[in-house]
């Protein structure tokens, strides 16, 4: 489940930093354009379902989407707090397009 909750963390990252404010947030720059945003969103969106797929595959598919609803979960959590509290944390994501 390591690599369901890889994904589903980086799923998570990658949607907030989707967004103008979080990424002003993480990077200091703060300069998002519509294209980067467009390709972060989709990349985020593959990393959920991968993990969701990844779950069903592990656990069959009633056990699946409850490890796969846990883990989203967990990681938004974890996401929400890095942002509040240590959004430099997440500069290891620096997006240079």
């Amino acid at each position: 489940m390591a690599v369901g909750f890889t994904l589903s963390f980086l799923g998570c990252v990658l949607l907030s930093l989707s967004m103008k404010r979080h990424y002003a947030q993480v990077n200091r720059n703060g300069s998002l354009s519509k294209r980067v945003s467009i390709v972060l969103r989709v990349l985020a969106y593959q990393c959920l379902f991968a993990c969701g797929a990844v779950c069903i595959q592990r656990c069959g598919v009633g056990i699946g989407l409850v490890w796969w609803w846990g883990l989203l979960t967990l990681t938004a959590l974890l996401q929400s707090l890095l942002l509040a509290y240590r959004p430099q944390m997440l500069r290891f994501l620096k997006v240079a397009v």
